[in-house]
């Protein structure tokens, strides 16, 4: 038997997601999914499945009645905000995973021209999301049903959390083998083309030019990586961080950097690592407020190694700033 938790952390965050996504593309709805839109009406029925349920067929069904097809999209849309705000909360759980992923499903086809990564895993979890017990935990099935003790672990949850995971291995293992079919993944070319990407720019990586065998290596890496899907315990990760020193996330000053993504930053931090970051003013406040690493001048790289060094000669002090990072993210930068 498993726990509910991790159930209901997915249902939370597929919802919320998903909602966050709707609400981005709120301005934008009529151009991408009506037929008046940036693809007009007979293309766009064109290149859709006309045996699969979109916008257009409730549209036509209610059109005598007088109700435009925009009435009818935003109808539709308010309805899957609905869905998704009470699947996030876990009220009405069954049914709003049911609405949800049929509405979402309905969406998806309408503008499947703009639908990317995000929609197609959404849509498949959302399938399973309606066979699994997702509101036996943090739901208010649960809270007004009184049922306290619903959320025992149960062999339910656990064989919900495996075929997810089997899933999620299906996914990336023919991730990795629809690469292993492209010559510039089997020759190493795909890294040499990455690293002439302008976000490389700041990196003189001319050199590998002259190493193919270590560009064939990284490929070839990624795609075994990938293809293996094997699993990972607690204790493998441990011995694989052991020889970390630090977490680096320093950028180069530019008026966009506020946009940089602190992804990294915080898992940098859950893992222990003491950071070394740029001193932007938010990102010294955080690292200097938690005591979890160091702001240095990214301009100044000699700062960046000096700092390591130090901490390499101090395994001690290391150890605890690092701890310092872990406790911050689960007490304070964590939902």
């Amino acid at each position: 038997p498993a726990s509910h938790a991790p159930l209901a952390c997915l249902r939370v965050l597929v919802s919320l997601l998903l909602l966050v996504q709707a609400l981005i593309l709120n301005r934008w709805v009529v151009d991408f999914l009506s037929r008046d839109g940036l693809i007009q009406g007979p293309l766009s029925d064109l290149l859709r499945n006309p045996y699969l349920p979109h916008v257009g067929w409730f549209a036509d069904a209610v059109a005598p009645l007088g109700v435009t097809e925009v009435q009818t999209l935003y109808a539709i849309c308010l309805l899957y905000l609905l869905s998704l705000a009470f699947l996030a909360v876990g009220f009405m759980t069954r049914t709003a995973a049911i609405a949800t992923w049929f509405l979402h499903w309905v969406l998806v086809i309408t503008g499947y021209t703009s639908a990317y990564g995000v929609d197609l895993y959404a849509h498949v979890f959302l399938f399973y999301m309606m066979f699994m017990p997702l509101g036996k935990a943090y739901s208010l099935d649960t809270y007004f049903s009184g049922e306290r003790l619903s959320g025992a672990p149960s062999s339910a949850a656990r064989l919900s959390l495996r075929v997810i995971q089997f899933q999620l291995c299906i996914s990336y293992f023919f991730s990795a083998y629809e690469k292993l079919l492209g010559e510039q993944w089997q020759t190493g070319e795909v890294l040499w083309r990455m690293f002439n990407l302008p976000f490389f720019k700041y990196f003189n990586l001319a050199w590998t030019a002259q190493w193919p065998t270590l560009l064939f290596i990284g490929a070839w890496s990624t795609i075994i990586l990938e293809g293996l899907d094997y699993y990972v315990s607690d204790r493998m990760v441990e011995a694989l961080q052991e020889p970390w020193t630090a977490g680096l996330s320093i950028f180069p000053y530019s008026e966009h950097y506020y946009e940089k993504e602190l992804t990294k930053f915080f898992e940098y931090m859950a893992a222990g690592l003491p950071m070394i970051v740029s001193d932007f003013p938010n990102w010294r406040a955080i690292v200097e407020s938690s005591e979890c690493g160091f702001a240095v001048d990214p301009a100044r790289l000699d700062e960046a190694v000096d700092r390591i060094n130090w901490l390499q000669a101090n395994p001690a002090t290391r150890q605890a700033i690092g701890a310092n990072g872990r406790e911050a993210v689960e007490t304070r930068y964590s939902w």
